[in-house]
């Protein structure tokens, strides 16, 4: 298996979410080196669901400058925690789902040991 290194590629929030009428998340842009992604709240009377109700199949991964900080924002804002900050692989990941039920890996820089 193969591991990330080295710095995050480019991710970009596109503006501003895309609220409906209704004030739901119609969608929400995030944009990749070779694409983008639309993130949004289900909506079944469009077909839009997710593969189980409060499920997700599928994890993206977020590179973030300051993993604690990012999860500390998502959580603030309803994200539910499943796994708080930690050193692996040599970066400092976290897993959260958003309070739509996606699935995400904060993927930061590890901590600094503090100089003797």
């Amino acid at each position: 298996m193969t591991y990330w290194r080295g710095p995050p590629p480019p991710v970009a929030q596109i503006g501003e979410p895309f609220v409906t009428d209704d004030g739901h998340i119609g969608h929400a842009e995030l944009r990749l080196q070779t694409g983008m992604i639309y993130l949004a709240e289900e909506f079944p009377q469009m077909g839009l669901t997710a593969p189980e109700s409060g499920a997700t199949s599928v994890t993206m991964v977020l590179p973030v400058d300051d993993t604690d900080a990012v999860l500390e924002r998502a959580h603030d804002a309803g994200g539910t925690v499943e796994r708080g900050s930690s050193e692996n692989f040599g970066r400092r990941t976290a897993t959260l789902t958003d309070p739509f039920g996606h699935r995400w890996i904060l993927s930061g820089p590890t901590k600094k040991e503090p100089a003797n």
